[in-house]
């Protein structure tokens, strides 16, 4: 289980890796991945109020979230490095998201990350057509005031007009 939470945890929507996790592992899978992750934290204090042992009715949900809230504070602590590396002694025990739903996941990251770069380029583009603007308007009025016939482009240093453009 952990080596499946371990590859799907960033790539699909959280909530379709734990309904597939509570719908295709045992008990005994999600209550040892809990136990195993929390040996394995280096600090204990971090996932202290997620360690404790769940009952009742929606143990095996309850005790799913604990895993997955363990995994988002070493996450977000940058302590995956010091987890072991998960595996699976048996790959037949290893869940199977719907393709349909993993593909389209995989679709609409792959589609925010592409906006946020073009808007990332398209404000460098903006910023460079500006500056160039600029540079033309500075050349252009140097030019309307030269009165012997050179032009600003002959006076004005290149490197200025480098760091300008």
């Amino acid at each position: 289980m952990l080596c499946f939470l371990h590859n799907k945890y960033h790539n699909h929507p959280l909530s379709l890796v734990k309904n597939t996790i509570i719908d295709f592992c045992h008990e005994d899978e999600i209550l040892a991945a809990k136990q195993i992750l929390v040996q394995h934290v280096s600090d204990k204090s971090l996932i202290q109020q997620y360690a404790r042992r769940r009952i009742g009715e929606n143990k095996n949900k309850s005790t799913l979230d604990d895993i997955i809230n363990i995994w988002s504070v070493v996450d977000e602590h940058n302590l995956m490095n010091k987890l072991p590396i998960f595996c699976a002694a048996d790959l037949s025990r290893i869940p199977v998201l719907s393709d349909e739903l993993s593909d389209l996941a995989l679709v609409r990251k792959t589609v925010v990350d592409l906006e946020v770069q073009m808007r990332s380029l398209t404000d460098c583009v903006n910023i460079i057509k500006i500056n160039n603007q600029s540079c033309i308007d500075i050349c252009q009025t140097r030019n309307d005031i030269m009165s012997d016939g050179s032009s600003a482009l002959d006076i004005m240093p290149r490197t200025i007009l480098l760091r300008h453009c």
